[in-house]
């Protein structure tokens, strides 16, 4: 995770995904999980917002030295009611 935000009623994630890409790369799945507890929120519009910025390495004892690949921005739009 790079960064969380909540800004008045927009919920921002930054994740960076890390992803081996050598020889047994394409054996490799991946799923990225976050879980946000928000506790009560007040009736309104809310925006969540995910970017996914995916890095890439070619030596699988160095992760440290993966280079940037691509990045998606996901968002989501839900309401709270009263």
């Amino acid at each position: 995770m790079r960064s969380a935000r909540i800004d008045d009623h927009r919920i921002a994630f930054d994740i960076e995904l890390r992803a081996f890409e050598g020889v047994l790369g394409g054996n490799i799945q991946s799923t990225v999980v976050v879980e946000l507890s928000l506790g009560p929120a007040q009736p309104a519009s809310y925006e969540l917002a995910v970017a996914i910025h995916r890095m890439g390495f070619v030596r699988i004892d160095e992760p440290a030295s993966a280079v940037p690949r691509d990045t998606s921005l996901k968002t989501w739009t839900f309401d709270v009611r009263p």
